[in-house]
């Protein structure tokens, strides 16, 4: 089917499965770590856990290739995991409660607005993280206003605030 064809705001009945297949061709593909992760997650010697609204699959096989599996042994959770995903607190809460931490002595290190606000809301310390590939230059600005304590803009920089 030709765009051209299409109506204001449709799209071809395809659009969403060939999206789907293209992101999942790239991501096996292109994805690599963010410069300074594996050094960071090697001085963090507490509990720790990844809290992602990702699908639970991808989000398993993104950290098999990257080689950041071995940082969270069974504790990847998904937004799949919990029945309101972000902003609200519940996946952040479910991850403290599998972790056996108190919200209260958790950081979340979070890339969305949606992210610090559901840090935020379940009483977790929370700073953003502009490093990503995905982030636009107003991100920082996103993330601060959402209530993020601090923003960093590498790992290298969250290493040495954790010193």
């Amino acid at each position: 089917m030709e765009y051209a064809k299409l109506g204001k705001g449709s799209l071809p009945e395809a659009f969403g499965p060939d999206l789907a297949a293209e992101v999942y061709e790239r991501m096996e593909t292109e994805l690599q770590p963010i410069a300074g992760i594996h050094d960071l997650l090697d001085q963090v010697t507490g509990p720790r856990a990844v809290a992602s609204s990702s699908a639970a699959h991808r989000l398993v096989r993104k950290l098999e290739m990257t080689g950041l599996s071995k940082y969270f042994d069974e504790h990847v959770y998904s937004g799949d995991f919990v029945e309101n995903g972000k902003p609200a607190p519940d996946l952040f809460l479910y991850s403290a409660e599998k972790l056996s931490v108190d919200p209260a002595e958790c950081l979340v290190i979070e890339d969305s607005a949606n992210g610090v606000l559901a840090g935020i809301a379940a009483g977790m310390t929370t700073w953003g993280f502009i490093g990503g590939g995905h982030a636009t230059s107003e991100l920082g600005e996103r993330l601060k206003d959402a209530g993020a304590e601090r923003v960093f803009e590498s790992h290298a920089e969250i290493a040495v605030a954790l010193r």
